[in-house]
């Protein structure tokens, strides 16, 4: 896992993303979940799209569930995992 400097980076990066698709920025409560802030799966793809731009990265097919994502810090850990990998 990246250092503590490099993660808040990450998020903060994440963040502007969520924010600039019309994320509320309750989005920014660590329990709150995605599907509790009313995104659906298509938002969420474009989501992921804006953020392989953000981060020159690509999400694999198993990463396109969003389902999958508690919230924020899971979307933050899954973009770490990526770029350590790549």
């Amino acid at each position: 896992m990246e250092s503590g400097w490099q993660m808040k980076s990450i998020k903060e990066r994440v963040v502007k993303v969520l924010l600039n698709n019309k994320v509320s920025d309750k989005v920014l409560e660590s329990d709150i979940s995605f599907t509790d802030l009313g995104i659906n799966s298509l938002a969420f793809i474009k989501i992921l799209i804006d953020l392989e731009l953000e981060f020159d990265c690509e999400f694999q097919e198993e990463d396109l569930l969003y389902e999958s994502y508690v919230g924020l810090e899971s979307l933050c850990q899954r973009v770490d995992t990526i770029l350590e990998n790549k």
